[in-house]
């Protein structure tokens, strides 16, 4: 009697599904969250706080297929 062996379904890690999005080229885009952007604003020019925020490429390609893994892609 051969007993049939279920497959794992792989599961999106919900934090980094918060953190980056796959763009329609298929970059790996990472959401600026605004690190370094809770508290202090007061002294900070709107360029410091918006750089923060801002979408960034990613760039090496091992991160890429950790973060595709991650992501269930």
């Amino acid at each position: 009697m051969a007993s049939k062996l279920k497959k794992v379904k792989a599961k999106t890690h919900k934090a980094t599904n918060k953190r980056f999005k796959v763009s329609a080229s298929g970059k790996i885009m990472h959401l600026g969250q605004g690190a370094g952007n809770g508290h202090s604003n007061s002294y900070k020019n709107r360029r410091q706080r918006l750089t923060t925020k801002s979408m960034r490429a990613m760039g090496s390609n091992k991160e890429r297929i950790k973060v595709l893994r991650l992501l269930g892609k």
